[in-house]
């Protein structure tokens, strides 16, 4: 059960808004895909404001909030790939993400 409760807590979505470029944006993201855009923010050396200017410009189709989880599966995914590529390759994929991904399983 312990599991379960993680879980739930994980799941939670919440609404969040920051300033881009003046003007107020808002998401909603869940509690995992949230902490895991955080250290991507940390990973890249750059800040939240920015990283969400840069995605919601490309557009991605669809809402910030989609767009926002698109790019987060997309790093992951990247740095899960460039690590199994060989040795050298860093693990430097959002342990938020993928915990709330081996939880899921």
């Amino acid at each position: 059960m312990p599991n379960l409760a993680r879980r739930n807590a994980m799941n939670c979505v919440i609404t969040r808004s920051i300033v881009v470029a003046g003007h107020k944006v808002s998401f909603t993201l869940d509690e995992p895909v949230w902490n895991a855009l955080k250290e991507i923010v940390q990973h890249d050396h750059r800040t939240l404001c920015k990283l969400v200017a840069e995605i919601d410009i490309k557009g991605r189709g669809g809402n910030l909030s989609s767009a926002i989880r698109a790019y987060v599966c997309e790093f992951v995914r990247a740095n899960e790939a460039s690590r199994l590529s060989g040795p050298d390759g860093d693990d430097s994929a959002p342990s938020m993400w993928r915990l709330a991904v081996e939880d899921a399983q």
